[in-house]
Parts: C-alpha cells; structure tokens; sequence
C-alpha cells in the first residue's frame, strides 16, 4: 500500500504497462513512452484525496434492481480497489452510467478543472488498457486486444501530444 493516491496509481500503470509489454502489445519503445507521458502529467494527480471503495465495474449488468426500480446492490467486485473517486467516473463514462440522472444521485458536481480533465484521459486510458491484457488472455481475442491498443494510441494523440 502507498501513502498516497499519486504514488498508487504510478505503480498501477507501471504494472499494467508492464502487463501489456508481457502479453506482446508494446514493445519497449511504447512501453517507455507511456510511462514518460504519465510522468510528464504526475504533478496532475498530486492532490488531497480522500480515497473510498471502487467498483471499478459499474454498467447495466452488475447493478441489481427490484421491481420496484430500486437498486438492492452491486456484483462482480473482482476489479474494485481502494483510491481516489475520480478513477471510478472513468468506468462510469465508459459504461454509459455518467448521465445527469447519476450525478443528481451522486450528490456533489463532478471537477471540470484541467487538472481533472488531464486526470479523466489517464483514469480512461487505464481502462481501456486493462481490455489489451484481459481481451488477449481471458478471451483469446488478439483482434479485439489491438483495436484497444489502437483506440488507446488515438486518445494519446488526441489529447495528451
């Protein structure tokens, strides 16, 4: 365990990339440069935050409902972690969970800083790498695991470069 949530999350893209590198999607040029562009947006994540229980999971499939229209409960909780809320919006954006109806729910108004935003591309960026390894391994698909690899670099270059 880390001290705090900007030391975390370094090792947790570190080992990912580190992950990514094992199953053959980047060489170590790319590996290389994606730990460089989070070192370059570090300072980014070096904030006060009160780190809670992730999901990290949160779409339509893992959210149980009554029949009322309550929700009773979360499931699948094999991807949950302990850190900063803003990584967990990441997946909600992802899964289509990020509407207006959400935050009213939430309770308090998402940060639309630069800082934030800087934040966003890297929470989504972990995402959307975590399918490199998990469409490679868990499902055999290599096709599916470079279209991520490529939906990855195409974020890079949209929006960090």
């Amino acid at each position: 365990p880390q001290n705090n949530w900007v030391d975390a999350f370094a090792i947790m893209w570190s080992k990912l990339i580190a992950d990514i590198m094992a199953v053959g999607y980047y060489d170590d040029e790319e590996a290389a440069f994606m730990r460089r562009l989070l070192d370059h947006y570090l300072v980014m994540f070096d904030k006060p935050v009160a780190s809670c229980l992730l999901h990290m999971d949160v779409w339509h499939q893992n959210i149980l409902v009554d029949d009322e229209g309550t929700i009773t409960g979360l499931v699948d909780w094999d991807r949950a972690l302990w850190g900063d809320p803003e990584i967990e919006y990441a997946v909600l954006d992802y899964c289509g969970i990020s509407e207006p109806a959400f935050w009213e729910g939430y309770g308090r108004e998402r940060d639309n800083s630069q800082e934030a935003t800087i934040r966003q591309v890297f929470y989504l960026l972990y995402e959307l790498q975590k399918y490199i390894v998990i469409r490679h391994g868990r499902n055999q698909d290599p096709s599916a695991a470079s279209r991520y690899k490529q939906q990855v670099l195409y974020i890079v270059q949209q929006h960090l470069l």
